[in-house]
């Protein structure tokens, strides 16, 4: 890693350390971004404590929040005895007292100490040239085309539990927070995301997916002679239970 601290560039080697129960590599610093309150959850603290969306979180305990990251570290070495936390709402500074549960998050296997709100941060949009929109389109395709393959692979071998994808309604529920309260830009992020899952999970060599297919008239192909409709079926109600089980 290249860090330029002032004038100086300091050049270090750093290996992350798994955090989470997905593994999840973690070097101990994070962004500074101001932290603001999106979602509240009505079932814990901070909804019951009066903290609003677009409150913007000042200090914890007498400290500085410099990050949504920090804040949840600071969290878990309270564990469950009350904390200060003080707040900016509309120019003015508001002072409560919330007391942290353990909660199960998004991924079942993991719980943490929460007070109850989703960080909405602030978001910057800028305009790229045509040339430089491509170019920073592709990376990110391939950056996540590579995260969505690990995570099939950690799927399949049990690291990730199937608790933690979204279906349909979950989906739906991301879109229609992303479109409210965020604006167009994270929804059509949100968006192209689904579409690269499915564009990638559908080319998965698996009967009944156009992967699957693909694979058929390869083999077809090698063989000089097509697969009996017997045996396709066999061999599609069988991947069709496998996707029901998985």
């Amino acid at each position: 890693m290249t860090i330029q601290r002032g004038s100086q560039v300091v050049q270090k080697t750093l290996t992350p350390k798994a955090v989470t129960s997905s593994e999840v590599g973690s070097v101990g610093w994070f962004p500074e971004e101001p932290v603001v309150v999106g979602r509240v959850d009505p079932s814990l603290p901070a909804a019951k404590a009066g903290i609003k969306e677009d409150d913007r979180i000042v200090s914890l305990n007498g400290k500085p929040v410099p990050s949504i990251e920090s804040m949840i570290e600071a969290l878990q070495q309270t564990k469950n005895q009350p904390v200060d936390l003080q707040v900016e709402r509309s120019g003015q500074t508001l002072d409560f007292k919330l007391t942290p549960v353990l909660s199960q998050t998004e991924d079942p296997k993991e719980q943490r100490y929460r007070l109850g709100f989703v960080n909405k941060g602030v978001t910057k949009v800028s305009q790229l040239p045509f040339a430089q929109a491509l170019t920073l389109s592709l990376e990110q395709n391939k950056k996540y085309s590579f995260m969505i393959l690990e995570l099939a692979k950690k799927m399949v071998q049990r690291k990730i539990s199937m608790r933690a994808i979204s279906g349909p309604i979950g989906i739906a529920q991301d879109a229609g927070y992303a479109a409210q309260q965020k604006g167009w830009t994270p929804l059509m992020e949100l968006t192209a995301g689904i579409s690269l899952n499915l564009g990638i999970f559908n080319l998965l060599p698996i009967p009944i997916l156009d992967g699957g297919v693909i694979l058929f008239l390869l083999i077809e192909g090698l063989m000089r002679r097509d697969i009996s409709m017997t045996i396709k079926e066999r061999v599609y109600q069988a991947a069709f239970v496998f996707l029901v089980l998985f």
